[in-house]
């Protein structure tokens, strides 16, 4: 197994960390990187195996897809819900759940598929530069914490091929380690809470807009 890497991300490295980040994810590895929530751990859509194996995550549960620009969703989805409400929400710390387009080339089985579209620079930059949707799961083994140092998930350190170390993720929002808020619209005219997350408040604030006319389930 080669030497695990690590890269102090800043913004005088920044170029540099989303070039070898890159191309550590082009040739199969899994990276560990800083998101606008928590930690995470991403790849290629072919090695999305190996997300799931290092992740101990049961592949009956679906991982989210994390794309450069709001508007690359409709790629791969059935966007029912305005573009003025897609972009209130996004980038940001909210996951949202479309079915899967029948043209989608995701390679999943999971008829609806939640996207991300992180606020965050060095992401953000990834995304562009990969030039494909990421794999993305929180940076921890299933049903534990969720991270927000580097430190904290040592344990699959291992099983990496790279971390991107930004330290730190700092919020002064006592949920800062529930992730995003995970938004379903997979059902015309409405939309569900699936996950409160970190952007709970201000999800609801836009979703329960009149002026979109969509029901809570």
């Amino acid at each position: 197994m080669s030497t695990l890497r690590i890269l102090h991300c800043s913004a005088t490295t920044l170029t540099n960390c989303v070039q070898e980040a890159t191309e550590c994810i082009l040739k199969g590895g899994i990276v560990a990187i800083p998101t606008d929530t928590v930690y995470g751990l991403t790849s290629s859509l072919f090695s999305m195996q190996k997300l799931y194996e290092v992740k101990r995550r049961q592949p009956n549960k679906p991982i989210a897809f994390c794309l450069a620009d709001v508007s690359d969703i409709a790629l791969y989805a059935d966007v029912d819900i305005p573009a003025e409400l897609l972009n209130r929400l996004l980038p940001g710390p909210v996951t949202v759940l479309f079915r899967q387009a029948d043209h989608s080339p995701l390679l999943v089985n999971h008829p609806v598929v939640g996207f991300r579209v992180i606020n965050h620079s060095f992401v953000m930059k990834l995304c562009q530069q990969v030039g494909q949707p990421l794999a993305l799961t929180s940076a921890n083994i299933a049903n534990e914490r969720s991270c927000l140092e580097v430190s904290e998930f040592k344990s699959i350190h291992p099983h990496l091929s790279l971390i991107v170390d930004a330290g730190k993720i700092s919020s002064p929002d006592p949920r800062s380690r529930t992730g995003s808020t995970v938004v379903d619209f997979s059902l015309p005219g409405t939309f569900k809470i699936v996950r409160e997350g970190q952007a709970l408040r201000y999800c609801l604030s836009v979703l329960t807009d009149s002026a979109y006319g969509l029901q809570q389930r």
